[in-house]
């Protein structure tokens, strides 16, 4: 009896981690989305601006601790030959093709490059003043906007998610996100090809 409940604890204690860790990782993804135009428009700024440098130390630490939990998650070799039977039966049995998805090493070297690229670019860009590397990372890092998105589908199929606060998190997500987007862009291309006396763009 007394094994039980505590199984029935931890199961419980770990679905609550979950759920947070779930949930934490939004806001996470969300400032980097939001971040990404502002570095590509005012680099000089946020490189040396000791908030941005704060606000990219946490959002790298909590990608790191997630590429680190995410790496803990995976099936031991027994595990993978379970799930993979599994998913075959199960393929078979619905007439559609399903592959089981692994974060692979090559992963996991990509989310770390990615991860570590815009702080030896800040450092860089710092030491020498060439900006170059700082708006190539811009580019990759682009990626976590689909990364994004591909996460909010995730909590959008999780039958524990609440879907009325993400359906307005969507919504809010969008009305933000396309006008920032717009605005840090128009103001790169003016300060990129305006030269010393400022390109006049149509208002």
């Amino acid at each position: 009896q007394a094994q039980l409940a505590a199984e029935v604890a931890e199961r419980e204690r770990r679905e609550q981690y979950e759920k947070w860790a779930k949930l934490a990782r939004l806001p996470v993804l969300t400032v980097e989305e939001l971040m990404i135009p502002l570095r590509l428009a005012f680099p000089v700024v946020i490189v040396n601006s000791p908030v941005a440098i704060i606000t990219d130390v946490i959002v790298d630490l909590f990608e790191l601790a997630w590429i680190t939990k995410t790496v803990w998650e995976q099936p031991s070799p027994t595990e993978l030959i379970e799930l993979t039977a599994k998913m075959e039966a199960q393929a078979e049995a619905e007439g559609k093709d399903k592959q089981l998805k692994l974060y692979t090493a090559a992963h996991v070297m990509r989310d770390l490059c990615t991860t570590l690229s815009l702080h030896l670019a800040r450092a860089l860009f710092i030491g020498a003043g060439d900006d170059t590397l700082w708006t190539l990372v811009q580019v990759v890092r682009a990626a976590r906007v689909l990364e994004l998105v591909s996460y909010i589908e995730q909590l959008n199929n999780d039958l524990s998610t609440n879907v009325k606060f993400l359906g307005t998190y969507k919504f809010s997500l969008v009305l933000v996100s396309v006008p920032h987007w717009v605005a840090c862009i128009w103001w790169a291309l003016a300060d990129t090809l305006g030269g010393d006396g400022g390109l006049n763009l149509p208002s």
